[in-house]
């Protein structure tokens, strides 16, 4: 029994890492399909763009036409917001009289009869008294009279009130004007130090510059990175022309007013020539201005590609031999 269990459970496992590697080997080896196209025509512009995996099994499609988006997502060649509607309207949906069963009546309910009202106790009579004796309470007494001072007292009080307080004002001022010229001449004398030290820190702020400056000289002169921008050079045209459009068609009708300017762009587009052919055909205007035409175009990108050229990349010594001086100049 034991052994059959055993038996059992590493069948189930068996099936899983198979399952996972079948997994992986199709993310890695199945392309990942992308198409587009776009139409315009006067102001009407419409078009769509859309990635596939695994035979439309998964696809994603954007649609936009004249101002208006979607998004449309497709597992299996199903749509999960109109199953989640589906089941939105089914959840809302209540069920019939029949399938429901009896209701029980509900019984009113009791209302208890109120308790009697209890006797309120009495309450002890209040003496009021005349307001004569309560104005009689509530007398201020007389005021309570200070000592009198002697004359002399009073005398000298006066004298000391009278006295005019310009010596001490005299003193005040004469004391913040001592301080302001102090102030004045002090910032005076720190102003060549104020002026070395400026200097000194822009001295040091050009040296540092300059240190920067040959050290990055130094790093991008170096062979061994001009080794490692070839090297990834080279891989990101490998992964261009690996994901390129293997179809493509359109037209192209465009213009400007400016002559000159017409034939600028023309071209521009006479450079990129080899990489549209003769897919697309290019009608320009010199005598008005319009933009109008339709463009198709479908590719495959495999996972295998980019992680080969990924590893390509990070295997090379000199791209390792920059990546590590990089970060120690950042730092």
């Amino acid at each position: 029994m034991i052994l059959m269990i055993l038996k059992i459970i590493g069948i189930i496992l068996l099936v899983i890492l198979g399952l996972l590697l079948l997994l992986i080997l199709a993310v890695l080896f199945v392309p990942f399909r992308y198409h587009g196209k776009g139409e315009k025509q006067g102001k009407r512009i419409c078009g769509q763009a859309g990635v596939s995996w695994l035979a439309h099994m998964i696809s994603v499609r954007f649609i936009y036409e004249d101002g208006k988006t979607d998004l449309i997502f497709h597992i299996f060649g199903i749509d999960p917001r109109r199953v989640a509607q589906f089941l939105a309207r089914h959840r809302r949906k209540k069920p019939d009289k029949k399938q429901r069963g009896p209701e029980k009546k509900q019984e009113p309910q009791r209302i208890e009869e109120a308790d009697p009202i209890r006797e309120i106790p009495e309450i002890p009579p209040v003496e009021i008294k005349p307001a004569e004796e309560i104005t009689a309470e509530r007398t201020v007494p007389e005021k309570i009279q200070a000592p009198a001072l002697p004359q002399k007292a009073m005398d000298e009080i006066e004298s000391a009130d009278t006295g005019s307080p310009e010596p001490v004002k005299k003193t005040g001022r004469l004391r913040s004007i001592w301080q302001k010229i102090r102030s004045i001449f002090r910032s005076i004398i720190g102003i060549p130090g104020h002026i070395w030290s400026i200097c000194k820190k822009t001295a040091l702020t050009i040296r540092t510059i300059c240190a920067k400056i040959s050290q990055w000289k130094k790093f991008l002169t170096d062979e061994r990175t001009k080794a490692a921008l070839r090297r990834v050079r080279g891989e990101i045209f490998l992964i261009l022309k690996h994901i390129r459009p293997r179809k493509l068609q359109g037209r192209v009708v465009f213009g400007l007013e400016d002559p000159y300017e017409t034939g600028e762009i023309l071209a521009v587009l006479g450079m990129l020539y080899p990489f549209y052919g003769n897919h697309i055909q290019i009608n320009p205007q010199f005598d008005r201005m319009v933009l109008e035409g339709e463009l198709a175009l479908k590719g495959r990108i495999y996972t295998f590609v980019l992680l080969r050229t990924a590893w390509r990349i990070y295997r090379d010594k000199n791209v390792k031999f920059v990546i590590k001086n990089f970060q120690h100049k950042e730092e």
